[in-house]
């Protein structure tokens, strides 16, 4: 299985921030994940007072951009309701402007939204400041706005969330069980088929009493992707993911007792796990058993019954940066 490798840097979350709307507070996180951007609206805190979970409201909208296009007003200090309406009617004077592509309910009361970056105008390499707004039925059946951005006051500054392409980890290349680059433990050590590690380095090894490989570590700039291990007759796919830019760190380990023979990494794994390189099988079990592997069935690793076992991993690695 994937776990985390141990942590040098702050976590994954990009922005995070609240604001007093025009008539609403927004509180929102904005992670950077390859072309796509992520935003969690946490929650949001009335004007008159009071907090109300974004699943509890009725007909939400929201729309995403960069602050200088969302206040097409510039002699405003903030985003005004006529400037929220246009965008999320799609007026012309709030384009470039990002609406969801998808939109995930989470247990808290939040709702975190996929927006694209070139729909946002943020797949350009220049840092910009970035702000959600958003409308939703309020209690007196008109339609409430709000944003993330806020009005400037006596003593009171704007909530400036600068997003900034280099925050931004590297989108996966491939498709579903394209072979980004395969590590097979050979004479002592790992060796990458074809030489070439595809943006994926091994950084560590740690043996057992054997002085076979209990786990192996790696390093990539990569928002996510596919380790597939073999250990004796075994497979076992565990998903890494991670939205933080200048390298991440991450390590698979062996299965049950067994060392590992091969890891192989895809953006997404193929269905068949025994799948190597050239859509052939990987290594027979004559292989293994000529290094002292047996695959009868007593020998498998434990909670395992046969080989059409093989699986996903329980869980899903988060990678954490490194210095």
């Amino acid at each position: 299985m994937l776990k985390a490798a141990a942590a040098t840097t702050a976590g994954a979350v990009l922005f995070a921030g609240s604001a007093r709307a025009t008539d609403d507070t927004a509180l929102i996180t904005v992670e950077c994940i390859g072309d796509q951007v992520s935003v969690t609206l946490n929650s949001i805190d009335l004007f008159g007072g009071g907090t109300v979970d974004p699943t509890d409201v009725d007909n939400l909208e929201v729309a995403f951009g960069t602050y200088d296009v969302i206040n097409h007003q510039p002699m405003n200090d903030r985003v005004d309701g006529n400037e929220i309406n246009r965008c999320l009617n799609g007026d012309a004077k709030c384009d470039p402007i990002a609406y969801p592509t998808s939109q995930t309910s989470n247990n808290d009361g939040s709702i975190t939204f996929i927006f694209d970056r070139a729909d946002a105008g943020l797949d350009g390499p220049t840092a910009s400041i970035v702000a959600l707004v958003g409308r939703y039925d309020g209690p007196d059946g008109n339609r409430q706005e709000f944003d993330s951005y806020g009005e400037v006051q006596e003593g009171d500054s704007p909530n400036e969330i600068l997003f900034d392409p280099a925050d931004c980890c590297e989108g996966c290349p491939s498709g579903k069980g394209d072979l980004l680059v395969k590590y097979e433990w050979e004479g002592g050590k790992f060796v990458i088929e074809g030489g070439n590690d595809d943006g994926i380095t091994l950084e560590s090894v740690e043996l057992d009493d054997d002085g076979e490989p209990k786990e192996a570590c790696f390093s990539t700039s990569y928002c996510t992707l596919d380790a597939v291990v073999k250990a004796a007759t075994q497979y076992e796919v565990t998903t890494f993911e991670s939205s933080e830019s200048g390298g991440t760190t991450f390590c698979v380990e062996r299965i049950g007792k067994y060392a590992i023979s091969n890891i192989r990494f895809y953006c997404v794994a193929p269905d068949d796990l025994s799948v190597g390189n050239g859509g052939k099988k990987d290594r027979d079990d004559d292989d293994d058993k000529r290094r002292g592997r047996d695959d009868d069935d007593d020998d498998k690793p434990d909670d395992r019954e046969d080989d059409d076992d093989r699986g996903r991993g329980r869980g899903r690695g988060r990678g954490r940066g490194r210095d």
